[in-house]
């Protein structure tokens, strides 16, 4: 059963890295293209606005094919499915650095990309992450769910890019660790300093 178990965590260490990996060649992409294409127009355009947007595009279409990938191979993975009924928990999941670490890593994941939807305008926009942390802290089907999808891709990349930066204590019901879902609200405020400080 040890053996089975190292194999298991094993197998989650080599899938976790290749997906940062996957993500990591979108980033150098990305900043590539959009590198080439600012110095051939300074000039801030129209034009220069939409192929901007074509070439995010292209980055949220990677994010989302290497974010279908991770979906995939999670399901293989799963060992536990939720009860039909929870108790209530004496212990919810804990990121063992601390939630405050926890959002701390996140917006750091997520800020820049954000940084690149270029909102000019003060809104603040709320999402809800939820996951699966089962009976020995591994963390599966996540998701974001909120108004605008680029963002939430962005946030739910952020989630996986730091998902192996510390370890997920589980619920616990009277001292026993059980499979329990949970939620995390995630706030952004844009606003035009802001913005204007990130173009």
């Amino acid at each position: 059963m040890k053996k089975i178990s190292v194999l298991f965590f094993l197998l989650c260490f080599l899938f976790s890295y290749s997906q940062t990996d996957e993500f990591q060649k979108a980033d150098e992409q990305y900043n590539k293209r959009m590198s080439s294409f600012l110095k051939k127009n300074p000039e801030k355009t129209t034009a220069r606005l939409q192929q901007e947007r074509i070439i995010l595009e292209e980055k949220l279409v990677s994010y989302r094919s290497t974010l279908e990938k991770i979906r995939v191979e999670e399901q293989k993975l799963v060992t536990e499915v939720p009860a039909p009924s929870v108790p209530p928990v004496s212990k919810k999941p804990e990121f063992e650095l601390g939630e405050s670490k926890f959002k701390e890593l996140l917006t750091s994941a997520y800020k820049d990309n954000i940084a690149s939807l270029h909102y000019t305008q003060n809104v603040v926009y709320s999402a809800k992450l939820s996951c699966a942390v089962d009976s020995k802290g591994y963390v599966y089907d996540v998701k974001v769910k909120g108004k605008n999808a680029d963002i939430n891709t962005f946030i739910l990349a952020a989630f996986y890019q730091i998902k192996d930066k510390g370890k997920w204590k589980p619920a616990e019901v009277n001292g026993h660790p059980i499979l329990y879902v949970f939620s995390y609200p995630v706030t952004i405020i844009f606003d035009q300093k802001e913005s204007d400080s990130n173009e």
